[in-house]
């Protein structure tokens, strides 16, 4: 029995844990003890200073009691439960064995029974091939007699001819071994090359002895002696006039041109002078779709649609804001506008008449849009962090450019780019001057993601092009188309120049870091 004054301390510590628990989950006690807090913090700490050792003592009785009932739970409840689901698994587990036995001797009397049926059978095919063994050696000796008489009736000739054959080939080799037939080509040869030797000295002798004849020609003498005396001269203060005339009507002489080349050609003029070019797509296919306005176009069309699109995999640009610097006649930006369908397409253009007549000829598409703007004023066209993808092809070629600052430049366009935003820039040149290019666009925030050789497939479409323009030309235009052809000759030289590998076309794709 415990003494009085031993419940009386225990029933003070129960009620001491009792106020411990209620205040920490009760929410009133909880709030009147932090309304008090300047008085209730002291008070803990007194009360647990002087009764700290009875509250470690009393935790560790009710975590000895608790302990207690656990381990007389197991005994209780978990220890049999444990006993009985072990019992029922091992009734299981017996019931599952003998049904497998069972069935283990089913399989294997009917695996018995299948094995005795299969070597029945086999007896009885056995049985029937051996009485017929006799027929089937019969059929297959007289198949055999057959081949070797056909064998033999075929080789009889060459049997027969043997030796002639065999002398045949023995003449050969000797004829071989003996040179004959190369002695005789070099002789042929050379037969030939005297022929060729003897009738081109013939033709210089001819030709010499005309061309004394007709200096000796006294009309010759006297044409030679006016031009050079008296025309020649008249002609050399006249040159200076000519380029007079000439300087001052050029826009006049270019206007009749081009109007004959509109009346005579479906080409435009501009679309003679300056061939764009592009490269085949994925596929090795050219693009498709295109209106007969744009087909004259395709190649010019496929650099932008590539160039956009097939660096990266991005194919939805529903929400993309483009901007392609000196657009010139923007046949690949107003392909895109069409087809891909992007919020808004701007070209700008140093020359406000090709941006005029742009404005005439797409009237109809309502996401694209054009501004002139020269390089230097490129900075002022909108707010900085603008557009998504802004796209330059052969920019250093364009007279606007003689005299601008090309990495200045870059750096300008780069501000109007939205971070994470894409710069597409492009251009021919040599080796050297493809590098010095490379090092003018690597300006501050924008990266090299990826840069391509498009010499390969540039070289591919300028043949297809200029092929398409002379069919052209020669489907309509007669005398006059023939004549306006000669404006393919720097295009043809330009050609061979990207087979030489002399010039090479580089793309860039920089990106704008996020800042």
């Amino acid at each position: 029995m415990e003494s009085s004054t031993n419940q009386a301390k225990k029933y003070s510590y129960n009620h001491l844990l009792v106020g411990l628990v209620a205040l920490f989950f009760s929410p009133l006690l909880t709030f009147l003890y932090l309304l008090f807090f300047p008085i209730t913090i002291p008070t803990t700490f007194i009360l647990y200073h002087f009764y700290k050792v009875q509250i470690k003592q009393h935790i560790s009785e009710l975590y000895q009691n608790a302990n207690t009932i656990v381990q007389n739970g197991l005994k209780e409840y978990v220890v049999p439960a444990y006993n009985a689901a072990k019992t029922k698994i091992y009734e299981i587990v017996d019931l599952l064995l003998s049904q497998i036995k069972n069935i283990k001797e089913s399989i294997l009397k009917g695996y018995n029974a299948a094995k005795t049926k299969i070597y029945e059978i086999a007896d009885f095919l056995f049985s029937q091939i051996k009485n017929r063994k006799e027929s089937i050696l019969k059929g297959y000796n007289a198949a055999k007699t057959k081949i070797y008489e056909i064998v033999d009736f075929l080789f009889s000739p060459i049997k027969n001819r043997k030796e002639s054959i065999l002398k045949f080939f023995e003449d050969v080799q000797t004829y071989l071994l003996d040179y004959q037939c190369i002695k005789k080509l070099v002789e042929y040869l050379q037969a030939g090359t005297a022929i060729i030797c003897d009738s081109k000295n013939i033709l210089l002798l001819i030709l010499n002895e005309a061309q004394v004849k007709v200096l000796n020609n006294k009309y010759v003498k006297i044409g030679t002696s006016t031009f050079t005396t008296y025309i020649l001269p008249q002609l050399q203060y006249l040159y200076p006039i000519f380029r007079y005339i000439i300087s001052k009507t050029g826009t006049v002489i270019s206007q009749v041109r081009e109007n004959i080349n509109k009346q005579y050609l479906q080409i435009p003029k501009k679309k003679i002078e300056i061939i764009g070019y592009a490269i085949l797509n994925e596929s090795g296919k050219t693009i498709q779709n295109l209106n007969p306005e744009q087909e004259i176009d395709r190649y010019r069309i496929q650099l932008h649609q590539y160039a956009i699109t097939q660096f990266w995999k991005i194919k939805n640009f529903k929400d993309t804001q483009i901007l392609e610097l000196e657009c010139g006649d923007a046949v690949g930006l107003s392909y895109f506008s069409s087809a891909y369908e992007p919020q808004r397409c701007l070209g700008v253009d140093s020359s406000e008449s090709q941006i005029q007549e742009n404005l005439k000829l797409y009237s109809e598409l309502e996401r694209l849009k054009f501004e002139t703007r020269s390089p230097l004023e490129i900075g002022a066209l909108c707010a900085p962090n603008t557009f998504d993808v802004i796209l330059g092809l052969e920019l250093k070629k364009k007279e606007a450019f003689r005299n601008i600052d090309f990495k200045s430049y870059i750096k300008i366009v780069s501000t109007l780019l939205k971070d994470d935003g894409y710069l597409i820039i492009g251009d021919y040149d040599t080796q050297e001057e493809i590098q010095k290019f490379q090092e003018e666009i690597q300006v501050n925030g924008l990266v090299i993601t990826e840069k391509n050789d498009f010499t390969v497939g540039i070289t591919q479409a300028m043949k297809l092009q200029i092929r398409n323009i002379k069919q052209t030309f020669r489907q309509n235009g007669g005398y006059i188309a023939k004549f306006l052809s000669e404006g393919l000759k720097p295009d043809q030289n330009l050609l061979q120049q990207f087979k030489d590998r002399q010039q090479i076309y580089m793309v860039y794709i920089l990106k704008k870091a996020t800042l």
